[in-house]
């Protein structure tokens, strides 16, 4: 197992792939928090928003770089050779996503420390406190490593680059669409304006608060809560709103969830024919 990743490693950093979606994290995040940036309101703008503004698309990025370099590995037959030479499947397997999930953690780094560094560049300041940037690092760590979990039992169960890439993308936009439904759910107050007019003479006029109908509230807002907590494009929704509420317990539902997404690659894998 040894021998296998540091092979799978040295390979690692040898792939066009890897460095490619390496340039587009480092160039994306500063674009995105630049333009991030003009189109805020500067008094209310802080370091947070520079650090989380690409999160949304590493999802993306994730499955494309995975899907590419495993389907190469399939194409190549690289990954039947090492049946050939007295590997199993669980020590091909776990070694293929232990060097993705490193690889796709350093990808998340890399966005984090450019966006943190551009941030201060702009003399923008902190909203949080030290541990609680600690623990949406963390959490931003966690996140890649179940992405990486997802797209290698994608990836590693269907083979090719082209079919594991569309695949991989479909995925993430059904949960992303999924988790969306749930996150606008719970945006909604308690109450809103009954009426809202604007005029040119007096500006903005707000009616009479009252109670809003698309509220949600008791066992069925905990549930919605826990969906949109439980999946990790949820997690990254809520990080690019600033929406650190429930942040503690997101380290929980992301090792459930990387749990989850490994057992459901690996034992199919295990059945697979490989040719």
């Amino acid at each position: 197992m040894r021998k296998l990743l540091a092979a799978s490693f040295s390979r690692l950093w040898k792939e066009k792939i890897f460095w490619f979606v390496f340039l587009i994290m480092s160039i994306g995040s500063v674009c995105c928090d630049w333009i991030g940036y003009n189109e805020a309101t500067k008094a209310q703008i802080c370091v947070e928003n520079m650090i989380f503004c690409m999160l949304p698309m590493s999802g993306f990025i994730f499955a494309l770089f995975i899907s590419m370099r495993l389907g190469t590995e399939f194409e190549e037959h690289t990954i039947r050779n090492k049946f050939i030479v007295g590997y199993s499947r669980t020590q091909v397997y776990f070694a293929e996503y232990i060097t993705c999930m490193v690889a796709s953690v350093i990808l998340m780094g890399i966005m984090l420390l450019v966006s943190t560094a551009f941030g201060l560049f702009l003399s923008l300041e902190f909203q949080s406190s030290w541990h609680e940037l600690v623990l949406l690092i963390f959490c931003c760590v966690l996140i890649a490593s179940v992405f990486s979990a997802m797209f290698t039992a994608i990836s590693m169960n269907v083979g090719s680059k082209a079919a594991s890439l569309i695949a991989s993308i479909v995925f993430l936009f059904a949960i992303l669409l999924v988790v969306s439904f749930f996150v606008n759910a719970l945006e909604e107050g308690p109450v809103v304006y009954s009426d809202v007019v604007i005029t040119a003479e007096n500006g903005v006029q707000f009616g009479d608060l009252i109670e809003n109908p698309a509220y949600i509230d008791g066992m069925q807002r905990t549930v919605y809560e826990l969906i949109a907590d439980i999946l990790p494009t949820g997690q990254v929704i809520q990080m690019n709103n600033l929406e650190f509420e429930r942040a503690a317990r997101w380290p929980v539902f992301s090792l459930i969830m990387l749990i989850i997404a490994t057992v459901a690659g690996y034992i199919p894998f295990r059945k697979r024919d490989i040719r």
